[in-house]
C-alpha cells in the first residue's frame, strides 16, 4: 500500500508541476499577445503617420512645381521689361550723341 501512496504522490506532484508549467506558459503567452498587439498599434500608427507625410510630401511637391512655374512667368516679364528699359537707354545714349 505504501507503494500505491508514494505512486499517487509522485503523480501529485508531476501534475502539481505540469499545472504550474501550464499557467507559466499561459502567463507568457498573454504577455506575449499584449507585446504582439502594442506591437501592431505601434505599427498602425506608423503606417498611418507614413501616409500622412507622404501625402504632405505630395503637396509639397505640387507647390514647389506651382512656384517654379509662377517664376518662369515672373522671369519672362523681367527679362521683357529689362529689354525694353536696355533699349529705352540706347535709345536715350543714341540721343545724346547726336
Amino acid at each position: 500500500m505504501s507503494e500505491t501512496k508514494q505512486l499517487i504522490t509522485e503523480l501529485d506532484q508531476k501534475v502539481d508541476q505540469l499545472l504550474s508549467g501550464i499557467k507559466e506558459a499561459k502567463a507568457s503567452s498573454d504577455q506575449k499577445e499584449t507585446e504582439i498587439n502594442d506591437l501592431k498599434r505601434q505599427l498602425s500608427e506608423r503606417e498611418n503617420l507614413l501616409a500622412e507625410v507622404k501625402r504632405e510630401n505630395e503637396e509639397y511637391k505640387q507647390q514647389i512645381s506651382a512656384k517654379k512655374d509662377e517664376g518662369k512667368a515672373d522671369n519672362e516679364e523681367l527679362k521683357a521689361r529689362i529689354n525694353d528699359l536696355v533699349k529705352e537707354i540706347d535709345n536715350c545714349i543714341s540721343l545724346l550723341k547726336v
